[in-house]
């Protein structure tokens, strides 16, 4: 069993579009049954999640008698600086922020002439990225910490969350995740960027430290 592409190691920029190639194959006495990817060979793989920990490519061949082979290669995505312009406002709220983005940027001017030492505070809805101070040109620019380590590394986290998530079990959460908010997830992201979407990681926390995470629930529907 081989993965052609992505090549272990690899390193490929935001939204390239790069195919997975790779095939499956058991031993001689053997029928092959099933070889799962995240992605269908020649179809292309995830270059959407930027960050420097990497991404997965697993694939797994099952023969008729229920035995397994996995191979996973590791490829980092990487993103080039964003760059905005401000209308004379400090706080800004990009557009359209994808996760992950590196680096955050804008000028900020009042009537053509440049604003400098003043701070500009980036966020993407509530989330706050950064923020930075404006140079003599009334350029400014911050570093925005990869999405997977924003709660990984926070001194306290909150999660707010939509009471209509609750569910009973943990079996019942992952099924919710596929069967429900990943079709209107999908049907979401289609329509505003004609991009579908996909399960990429789950997050399960099975210990922590005693006051460190916090769960606010709210009667409203957050999210789906």
């Amino acid at each position: 069993m081989t993965i052609t592409t992505p090549p272990n190691g690899a390193t490929y920029t935001y939204e390239q579009v790069v195919d997975a190639g790779y095939s499956c194959s058991v031993g001689a006495e053997a029928t092959l049954k099933s070889c799962p990817a995240p992605v269908a060979n020649g179809s292309p793989i995830n270059t959407s999640t930027v960050g420097n920990r990497g991404q997965s490519f697993e694939v797994t061949a099952t023969d008729n008698d229920n035995q397994t082979t996995s191979v996973t290669n590791i490829y980092t995505v990487t993103a080039a600086p964003t760059s905005l312009t401000a209308s004379p406002q400090l706080d800004l709220t990009p557009p359209a922020r994808t996760v992950g983005l590196d680096v955050a940027s804008a000028t900020l001017t009042s009537g053509g002439t440049a604003l400098a030492g003043q701070t500009i505070t980036f966020t993407d809805g509530s989330l706050h990225l950064c923020t930075a101070v404006t140079n003599s040109i009334g350029n400014a620019s911050g570093s925005i910490p990869p999405a997977d380590e924003v709660w990984v590394d926070a001194t306290n986290v909150i999660f707010v969350v939509g009471a209509q998530k609750l569910v009973p079990t943990v079996e019942a959460a992952r099924e919710r995740i596929f069967e429900y908010s990943l079709k209107h997830e999908d049907a979401r992201a289609y329509a505003a960027y004609s991009m579908n979407s996909y399960v990429g990681k789950n997050i399960e926390i099975h210990q922590e430290q005693p006051g460190r995470i916090h769960v606010v629930v709210v009667r409203q529907v957050v999210g789906f």
